[in-house]
């Protein structure tokens, strides 16, 4: 009986033993570096050991060491961290690690591992940890070497504030040397960095800096001043250059009040005066801008003053004088689609019509809002467009393609996407047409359409335009737009080619998330409006669309149902959109050109030149004159 107990308890353990073994087996490499991640912010370490012993022939080992080492930097014996970093020098996740490492090797006082590893401080903010485990090791400075790398950069790294301090207390700098450093970081409004240097200045050359220190903190007191410098254009300029970031009219005052004074050089005048007027030139406050920009002789102006003269010119229906600017732009601007298109237009107003049409034509077949405009002042089809939708495409294996794309896709499929991205670009660099082709079609595959879209712009393959143009998410668009009058799936297709290239996890510098780049407070706003109790996440696709589209509706009740104010005002915001109608330009075409932001301007004209791609690839035949109606 005990025997038979044994024997059938033997069998269970033999086959639980099996099962594991199959689990495991059955357990790729990207759920064990999943496990591993979760282990690590677990602090289950036997796990994590696990995870790293089945990923010991996978590429992705490295990472989740890294992230195991990250995690325990102050935990574990240094050696076993070097040794790491010895092994992947150059690798994607290296400068994080060593700096992290480092930098508490150096609060830690362990002066002697940041010394006997130098060879591993390969940046500048490395090396100067190295500089201060010197100092504080064993009172050491190497002045020469931090010389020369202090003389070769502007601004400093944090790490290098007691290695720049001990420099200066060295007295091995000359006043030439140190005026001259102080004048490139002013220069680069790095006032705090140029302050540490005027200190060490001899006394009687302090107070010019400290002068123009002031005049940088707060520029409007430059009109206030009874002292002045004649040979500063260089630093006046600086000022002006700050103040017009926050009031160009009041920044007017002052570049009239330093060129009354001589104050500045012709170049530095003539530099500030043309950023000026182009930057009063949006503006509703300002009386006569027109007179701004007759006011600049023909043989000085740049072309970005030229081109914000002929749209206010416009604006006043002076078609003259839009054309003596559209005259006096460069060779290479006057080549630019939108400055030929414009002279077609002008040319169609005076009722020259084979020459409007012979500027239309030169331009009609790029795929571009000014492209397709020409193409409707004709009359004429998107035929360029049409044929290289109906291209038939390759589709070659994807089967032995540089490790590297294989890499990047896992990375995506764990959540580095950080590092899968350096993975892709890299990839990318070094390899032909063809390749690139393959690697497009594999990243569709895995639906990653950012990646894809990047291969397969660079690879321009003959019928690869549904790559570059990728098109999910269509029913979840449709369901959210509910037959929407002017808000169309080709439209909404084109905004998240625009605003996130289709990655669902893409955040900005402003915080921006996911396919429609919405921002937080937007977000939870919107979900409120559709009474949901809770928030769904930005990076969930079908919550991230029903929220975007859910605000451009919200936005169209704000500024009219006229879709360029909708998406001018999705990318710089309804209040300025109000603003900036104020102009009461009638003209739809003009009214974009003449939006005061750059990117606003391109932005409203990259949607709706991509919407035109949706529409032949959708099968879908519109004009974009059709978008261009506004009550």
């Amino acid at each position: 009986m005990i025997r038979r107990d044994l024997r059938f308890f033997s069998i269970v353990l033999t086959s639980i033993f099996w099962l594991c073994n199959l689990s495991f087996a059955n357990t790729s490499h990207e759920e064990w570096y999943l496990k591993g991640k979760e282990a690590i912010r677990a602090k289950n370490w036997s796990l994590y050991q696990s995870a790293a012993q089945q990923l010991s022939n996978s590429n992705l080992k490295p990472y989740l060491e890294f992230n195991y080492l990250h995690a325990r930097v102050n935990d574990l014996p240094e050696t076993e961290i070097i040794q790491f970093l010895t092994n992947h020098r150059g690798a994607d996740f290296y400068g994080m690690l060593s700096n992290r490492f480092f930098s508490e090797q150096l609060k830690k006082r362990n002066y002697k591992v940041i010394l006997d590893n130098k060879p591993l401080l390969n940046t500048l903010s490395l090396r100067c940890i190295g500089y201060d485990a010197a100092i504080e090791a064993y009172n050491e400075f190497d002045s020469a070497n931090f010389k020369k790398e202090w003389l070769s950069v502007t601004g400093i790294p944090g790490t290098c504030q007691k290695a720049e301090t001990k420099l200066l207390a060295s007295n091995q700098l000359t006043v030439h040397e140190l005026t001259q450093k102080i004048m490139e970081r002013l220069e680069k409004n790095y006032i705090t960095q140029a302050e540490r240097l005027i200190n060490h200045l001899p006394q009687k050359n302090q107070g010019y800096y400290r002068y123009f220190v002031k005049l940088l903190r707060n520029p409007s007191s430059v009109m206030g001043e009874k002292t002045f410098y004649s040979d500063s254009s260089a630093l006046y300029t600086q000022v002006i250059h700050a103040w017009s970031k926050n009031n160009s009219v009041a920044a007017q005052q002052g570049l009239d009040f330093l060129h009354a004074r001589n104050l500045l050089e012709p170049k530095d005048y003539r530099y500030l005066r043309d950023r000026l007027a182009t930057f009063q030139a949006g503006r509703t406050d300002v009386d006569n801008r027109l007179a701004l920009f007759k006011a600049i002789p023909a043989n000085e102006g740049s072309d970005a003053v030229w081109e914000w003269g002929f749209r206010i010119a416009m604006q006043e229906g002076d078609y003259a004088l839009a054309t003596t600017f559209l005259d006096r732009l460069s060779d290479s601007a006057k080549a630019d689609e939108v400055w030929r298109f414009w002279r077609g237009y002008l040319y169609e107003i005076v009722g020259d019509t084979a020459r409007a049409n012979a500027e239309y034509r030169a331009i009609k077949d790029r795929f571009s809002f000014y492209g397709f405009l020409a193409s409707d002042r004709l009359n004429e089809p998107y035929t360029a467009l049409n044929t290289l939708v109906k291209e038939r495409m390759s589709r070659p294996s994807t089967d032995n393609l540089p490790s590297d794309f294989y890499l990047a896709l896992s990375l995506h499929n764990v959540d580095e996407e950080f590092f899968g991205r350096l993975r892709w670009l890299a990839a990318l660099k070094n390899t032909n047409a063809n390749t690139k082709h393959a690697a497009s079609l594999l990243a569709e595959k895995a639906g990653y359409y950012n990646l894809s879209l990047m291969a397969g712009t660079q690879a321009k393959a003959t019928g690869g335009l549904s790559l570059r143009y990728p098109s999910p998410y269509q029913i979840t668009i449709e369901s959210n737009l509910n037959r929407d009058p002017i808000l169309t799936t080709p439209l909404v297709l084109g905004l998240i080619r625009q605003e996130s290239l289709f990655h669902i996890k893409a955040k900005s510098p402003a915080n921006a998330y996911g396919l429609m780049q919405l921002l937080m407070p937007t977000a939870q706003t919107v979900s409120r409006e559709l009474k949901e109790s809770k928030r769904e996440s930005l990076y969930n696709p079908t919550a991230n669309i029903r929220y975007g589209v859910a605000y451009l509706k919200k936005v169209e009740s704000d500024v009219g149902a006229c879709v360029p104010y909708l998406l001018a005002s999705y990318n710089a915001g309804p209040h300025k959109v109000k603003v900036w109608k104020k102009h009461e330009i009638d003209d739809i075409v003009l009214w974009i050109e003449s939006i005061p932001y750059y990117e606003t301007r391109n932005y409203v004209k990259s949607v709706l030149g991509n919407t035109m791609i949706y529409h032949a690839l959708l099968g879908k035949p519109a004009r974009i004159s059709d978008y261009l109606t506004c009550p």
